[in-house]
């Protein structure tokens, strides 16, 4: 498959696009962060820190003399603004990468598992993201094999969204491959890039520390 004019005029657009809701995104963590450390930081005389839901009331139902209650407010009201603004957001950089993505050539299935050797011929197929990565816990497989959050599911092993019962056969695989690495797919900011995880017990919850959602 070759680009025409006509597609790589589309690419460039939703690049830009993409490239743009990124600095948006960005822009509403560093604004959350921001105000989630204000919040939760004690005063400058070492009173209590104001909190993200603590009252306005003190224990004798008094209201609190040791913060700006009208500022905090204005943060609190802030923060709820960003979290709505945020999903919102996540939800258009998600519809944009799928986007592009149909822009792009179709990319080989040619990763095989990590425990089954096969003599028949490789097929190509284009793959379809299957699955989001809207979860990535620090310290666990998935974070040491670099998947990062929102990456999209390509492949897993051989299994793709063409797969019946796709999440069912992921579950097999890593349960087949404990300390086993298995070869993967994401597309993250239209490029598709391949990685490796070992599923093992990390201390966590599961053997990969990440959490799945199929896409819509």
């Amino acid at each position: 498959m070759e680009f025409t004019s006509e597609s790589k005029s589309r690419m460039e657009i939703l690049r830009g696009t993409l490239n743009n809701l990124s600095a948006q995104r960005d822009a509403l963590e560093a604004e959350a962060d921001a105000i989630h450390s204000e919040l939760t930081s004690p005063g400058i005389n070492g009173e209590p820190p104001a909190g993200i839901k603590t009252p306005f009331v003190d224990a004798e139902g008094y209201p609190r003399g040791d913060i700006d209650i009208i500022n905090v407010k204005d943060k609190r009201r802030r923060l709820a603004e960003i979290n709505t603004d945020y999903k919102a957001l996540m939800k258009q950089i998600e519809q944009t990468m799928l986007q592009l993505h149909n822009e792009l050539p179709p990319v080989p299935t040619s990763v095989p598992t990590a425990s089954e050797n096969t003599d028949s011929n490789t097929t190509v197929a284009p793959l379809k993201p299957m699955a989001k990565l809207d979860e990535i816990f620090p310290g666990s497989p998935a974070a040491t094999a670099g998947i990062q959050l929102n990456d999209l599911l390509m492949q897993f092993g051989t299994v793709t969204s063409n797969t019946n019962n796709f999440l069912k056969s992921i579950v097999e695989l890593v349960g087949k491959n404990v300390n086993q690495p298995i070869p993967m797919v994401v597309l993250r900011n239209s490029e598709c890039v391949e990685l490796s995880i070992t599923p093992q017990p990390w201390g966590g919850r599961g053997l990969l520390g990440c959490h799945l959602s199929p896409m819509q």
